[in-house]
């Protein structure tokens, strides 16, 4: 048969139709719900995951309830935490082992020999032309000084994308500190932003603290251009610094 069609009256169907609808929509991985969905963290002398909601490469989908998960940790050697999608058993799993995971599963972390986790979680994606999280990264970096509307104190970076439904990039300051911020568009006129403890914040300039100075930066993306300007400074001087700007769109 050239077609098939879903759903009509009285035609039975089975799982695998209704898990083709999510094959059709979504690449497989966490769906990010929440900053800790399906995040595992040291528990009891083990590991836990902690709630959330994950997507197999065939469309089946698992959920975690806020219990979360406990799994115990073999001491001494690396393991790894994953969820994995037993087919032969008909089963669905959250699973630590030392072996390295096999078939249709989705990674959350590594835990090593001295107990240290490694976050490794992939994310679910909504599948387009171009189905990739991030389009390419962009990076920038000028010279300012520490006084407001001097020479240098403001920098266009052009973007790897017009209208990204949001920007996250890591300033970096003189080389040795850093501060990730994110960008997203204009609501009611302000920019939302979100610092990097997770609080959301509505405004049009974003204070940031480096060297036991207070810097307010404004931050304007027009289409494929992100305009970054120090527009003041709680001590100002004459030093000279570099901040460098490494980021991505998200679509």
């Amino acid at each position: 048969m050239a077609y098939s069609y879903d759903f009509k009256d009285n035609i039975v169907y089975g799982a695998d139709d209704i898990n083709a609808i999510r094959t059709s929509i979504l690449t497989k991985g966490v769906i990010e719900e929440a900053a800790d969905s399906l995040k595992v963290v040291s528990y009891n002398g083990g590991v836990k995951v902690l709630e959330g909601q994950a997507i197999f490469a065939d469309g089946c989908r698992i959920s975690v309830d806020g219990s979360g998960v406990e799994r115990e940790i073999a001491s001494g050697v690396k393991s790894n935490v994953y969820l994995n999608n037993n087919r032969l058993a008909g089963v669905c799993e959250v699973i630590a082992s030392t072996q390295a995971p096999e078939g249709d599963y989705v990674l959350l972390a590594e835990v090593d020999e001295g107990g240290i986790i490694t976050d490794k979680r992939e994310y679910a994606q909504l599948k387009t032309a171009d189905s990739e999280r991030y389009v390419e990264s962009f990076s920038a970096e000028f010279d300012i000084n520490n006084t407001p509307g001097s020479p240098g104190a403001s920098k266009a970076v052009t973007l790897p994308k017009t209208n990204c439904s949001m920007v996250e990039f890591c300033l970096s300051y003189a080389g040795t500190q850093s501060y990730f911020v994110t960008v997203f568009p204009k609501e009611n006129g302000h920019i939302i932003w979100r610092y990097p403890n997770g609080a959301f914040y509505s405004g049009d300039r974003m204070e940031i603290n480096l060297f036991s100075r207070t810097r307010l930066f404004s931050f304007n993306v027009s289409g494929n251009v992100m305009t970054v300007t120090l527009e003041s400074i709680n001590q100002p001087s004459a030093d000279l610094h570099t901040i460098k700007i490494d980021g991505y769109c998200l679509r």
